[in-house]
């Protein structure tokens, strides 16, 4: 039986020390204790509570802040798109604090409640350490409560600083800043040039008021790299922030009317500023006071951090500190690994140094400064030799149509002697985001070869394409299927299932409506019966054909799986419509690759036998453009006018939400296509859809199981109806990640001197384009099986499998696919195939997430110049 009461105390429940407390009992069996103060959204000596910091007055309500500041920057540039708001975009600050505190005080419980599900124990009061194995706690109950840990961990943050000036007891911090009443009513003055300072002037220069920036040195973000500190004043200039800058306020008095005065001294001159609000956002220091560190004689640095080795130790035995209390580097993600090396180090039997090397950093100015690496001058002073330094500064596309007059600014050192990048920097919308994967490069030792692959660079060009798909296009693609959902009234009752027959199937009836609804159809038929897109769209011709019948295919050769259904090749006696009677004509498109309508009308005046007037909107295994729904809405349109009973039948595959609209809103008769691509969202197991005239679809489900049965049966489980339902909910977020992804495949193979169907730079003015695929003519097999690897070993599923071309039912040539799906043939997901055949193209389809793509391409871009090495 152990001598103490647990194996480890914790003071403090922010995120470092919430860390390596869970981790510490969950991972490794400990018997934890935490202590921690009682909530309260001001830290004091009485309050502050689990989350610390980063989660109760740091991190995240800041965040919530700038999220909602940013909204005055949008509404303005959004006149420049043409909108226009009809009075005045008034903003409520007690709605907005509401909302902001409930989030923090959920957060708060959600932190307790991991804290207590990995069996920690925890004492809400006031701790401080009586030996090197105890901690005498004030609980806030009532009364005290001494315990003896073999270990003590100190995490209790830091917490902010005002200048010692007089008056500074007027002057709020950025805890109360962060929970005021309202809005500063005229102006408010802001001291210090850090990362809270910068970033509040943002947040309150966002919602109206009159900011004054004062900071003792030329520029603010002292530590920042110094092009990139100009580029953050220019731009905080542009937005009305008045800068004071070499300027040291001196005094703050509080006149009659309830406004302060604040008094400095700038370049020898003395000067005043009236205001509303002053706030010091002058530094946070180490919170080390009275909890017992003196009379145990833990050292201290000037600042009041405590002082540790190199595994978060003390200078007294069994008594370690992390996080902001250490003054190392003051981080959540910092605090956070220091608290996993931690626990690894004292409990796990595995001594584990932080790593402080190539941190990321992000402040929330804006638009945003991030870096990760070295600064130009601690590159100068650091490394020897020379340096290469590549700087770009230029006017984001979306603001060249607002007309807002700001830069972004791109920088990138290089040691030359290594070829390695040292550090990164960047300075506009969306860079905290784009960082993310920038610092992974650095940490594998990326050299400007590397990035000379361009998959980095080439995504930063994009960032502004990439916010027109997701500002215009997966929002209003959302919008439409929320409604869609809230009129069929969607409840948890839909997700019941059936078994059987499905008879009285209420969610497959909710979902054939939605659907419906989301296609601009009269009526859906969404079964996990259909195997695969294909089954859909033959269900769709079977069920519409007759012998003696005729289908016009309008876009040109078929997709290779449609071939068989035709008949053009496949094995006899297995029911194809040639061997159903019905006969086929190709339209073949333009030399440009659209639709030829003239050519298009005379073919459906030709024959009184027509039907079916087919057509497949994406480009298939061929090498020619994705038809747009204009594309689509004039053929109907040519269709329809040479002759009203021709049904025109599309293939929809790969085209769902690429456009705010689909082909039935445009005139087209049937719309069918499979689940496990777009509008399966990435999650439904299975299935697929027909939708469009109310008849048509009645008989595609009599063909589906058989007359007499049609739509009413087919059962499916509640499982897989949730996520269908769900996979439709995510559908228009996923394919805006697909088209984001397939943009940058262009863009990276296009400068490795490869042809890309669709380029770069065809897009709408959304920033998208009609299809999920982007085709790469590769020019030989061997580029293209090790394209295929490559992708197949960045894949989350089976990436240690090797693909080799081979036969796959449906099509004629050996193919080769890269897709390591969690659903089998889900290319939603992220996948590359194509047939081996001349010119040898590959297709590269899906990707949840842009970022995805990315570092599959750097994979790609390392195989393919391996090949050039070969002999």
């Amino acid at each position: 039986m152990s001598k103490y009461d647990f194996d480890l105390i914790t003071l403090g429940a922010g995120s470092g020390g919430t860390r390596a407390s869970r981790v510490s009992a969950q991972q490794y069996g400990a018997k934890v204790a935490c202590v921690e103060l009682p909530f309260g959204f001001v830290a004091s000596d009485s309050f502050g509570g689990a989350g610390g910091t980063c989660v109760i007055r740091g991190c995240v309500p800041k965040k919530l802040l700038v999220y909602g500041s940013m909204f005055a920057e949008d509404f303005s540039d959004a006149r420049g798109f043409g909108w226009q708001f009809n009075g005045s975009t008034k903003h409520d600050w007690p709605t907005l604090l509401s909302k902001k505190s409930k989030e923090v005080e959920r957060l708060n419980g959600v932190y307790l409640k991991l804290l207590r599900g990995a069996g920690v124990t925890m004492f809400e009061g006031r701790a401080s350490l009586m030996g090197a194995h105890t901690v005498k706690v004030e609980l806030s109950a009532g009364g005290t409560k001494t315990i003896t840990g073999k270990h003590i961990l100190i995490a209790t943050g830091g917490k902010p600083v005002k200048a010692p000036i007089p008056g500074s007891e007027y002057a709020i911090t950025s805890d109360e800043a962060l929970t005021l009443e309202e809005m500063p009513g005229n102006s408010i003055v802001i001291v210090g040039a850090g990362y809270i300072s910068v970033e509040f002037a943002s947040i309150f220069r966002g919602f109206g008021a009159d900011v004054h920036l004062m900071y003792r040195k030329p520029l603010p973000l002292t530590g920042f790299d110094e092009e990139c500190r100009e580029q953050v004043a220019e731009n905080m200039k542009c937005r009305g922030i008045q800068l004071y800058g070499s300027t040291s306020p001196t005094k703050i008095e509080k006149g009659e009317d309830g406004l302060y005065t604040v008094h400095y001294e700038q370049d020898g001159k003395q000067g005043s500023c009236r205001a509303g609000v002053v706030m010091f956002g002058t530094g946070r220091n180490p919170n080390t006071h009275d909890i017992g560190l003196e009379a145990l004689g833990i050292k201290l640095d000037k600042r009041g951090g405590i002082v540790v080795d190199e595994f978060s130790c003390t200078n007294v035995p069994h008594i370690y500190a992390i996080g902001d209390v250490t003054d190392r580097l003051a981080l959540t993600p910092v605090a956070i690994m220091e608290g996993m090396a931690f626990a690894a180090t004292v409990f796990g039997g595995k001594a584990t140094k932080p790593i402080y090397e190539l941190v990321p950093s992000a402040c929330f100015v804006q638009p945003p400064l991030t870096y990760v690496g070295l600064t130009e001058e601690a590159a100068v002073e650091n490394l020897s030799g020379d340096l290469d330094i590549f700087v770009s500064k230029f006017r984001p596309l979306k603001y060249t149509i607002s007309g807002r007059e700001e830069k972004t600014l791109m920088k990138i050192i290089v040691h030359v002697k290594t070829n390695k990048v040292v550090g990164v920097h960047v300075c506009g919308p969306e860079s905290p985001e784009m960082l993310q994967g920038i610092a992974i490069a650095l940490k594998a030792g990326a050299t400007k070869a590397d990035f000379d692959a361009t998959v980095w660079r080439e995504a930063a060009a994009l960032q502004d394409a990439f916010f027109g798909i997701d500002g215009n296009l997966v929002a209003r693609n959302l919008q439409r299927v929320q409604a869609a959902l809230r009129r069929a009234r969607v409840g948890p009752h839909h997700f019941a299932g059936s078994t059987g027959y499905g008879h009285g199937d209420l969610g497959r009836a909710a979902l054939d409506e939605v659907m419906a609804e989301v296609m601009g159809a009269e009526a859906a038929l969404v079964r996990t019966q259909f195997v695969s897109g294909t089954h859909a769209i033959a269900t769709a011709l079977f069920s519409v054909l007759r012998p003696g019948d005729e289908m016009l295919a309008v876009a040109g050769k078929p997709y290779d799986t449609m071939e068989e259904v035709i008949g053009l090749r496949g094995t006899p006696g297995h029911g194809s419509l040639r061997e159903w009677g019905v006969s086929y004509r190709e339209l073949p498109l333009t030399e440009q690759g659209h639709v030829d309508l003239a050519g298009l009308e005379q073919a459906v005046q030709q024959s009184h036998r027509l039907r079916v007037a087919f057509i497949q909107r994406s480009c298939g295994y061929a090498l020619r453009p994705t038809l747009s729904i204009a594309d689509i809405g004039e053929a109907v349109a040519v269709i329809k006018g040479a002759n009203p009973g021709v049904v025109v039948v599309v293939d929809n595959c790969y085209g769902e939400f690429t456009e705010d609209c689909e082909p039935c809103a445009v005139g087209a008769d049937l719309a069918a296509g499979s689940l496990i691509k777009s509008p399966g969202g990435t999650i439904a197991p299975g299935g697929g859809y027909v939708a469009g005239r109310s008849e048509l679809v009645a008989a595609a489900a009599a063909r589906l199981t058989a007359p007499g049965v049609g739509i009413d049966a087919g059962c499916v489980s509640g499982t897989t109806l949730r996520l269908m339902f769900q996979g439709l909910f995510l559908a228009p977020q996923m394919v805006g990640e697909a088209l984001k992804g397939g943009r940058l495949v262009a863009a990276v193979m296009e400068a490795q001197g490869f042809r890309a169907t669709p380029g770069s730079r065809e897009a709408g003015a959304a920033g998208a384009r009609p299809s999920c695929i982007t085709a790469v003519e590769l020019g030989s097999a061997e580029r293209m099986i090790a394209f295929c690897r490559a992708v197949q070993r960045s894949s989350p599923v089976g990436a240690y499998v090797q693909p080799v071309p081979g036969a796959t039912p449906g099509y004629s040539d050996e193919v080769i696919f890269g897709d390591g799906t969690f659903i089998d043939g889900s290319t939603a997901e992220l996948s590359a195939d194509g047939p081996l055949r001349p010119p040898y193209v590959v297709y590269c389809q899906g990707g949840t997430h842009w970022t995805h793509w990315a570092h599959v391409l750097e994979s790609v871009t390392k195989a393919l110049e391996e090949l050039k090495k070969l002999p």
